[in-house]
């Protein structure tokens, strides 16, 4: 549930995109099959706005 403290391996973050990664999260894309590394953030927050960005920016009409 809900309050769950361990997250699970794939997408520790429950957002699209990041996941943790050391003291930091790291926004991922992927883009006609490969995976493109975005950065290493201080907030799940920061990580998924600038996936959220590099998603509207490679997939042409993308409503997020």
């Amino acid at each position: 549930g809900e309050n769950r403290r361990k997250a699970n391996k794939n997408n520790s973050s429950g957002l699209l995109g990041i996941r943790s990664h050391g003291k930091g999260w790291q926004a991922l894309i992927e883009v006609a099959g490969k995976i493109t590394y975005l950065g290493t953030f201080k907030t799940p927050s920061v990580a998924h706005e600038v996936y959220l960005a590099a998603k509207r920016e490679k997939h042409e009409g993308c409503t997020l």
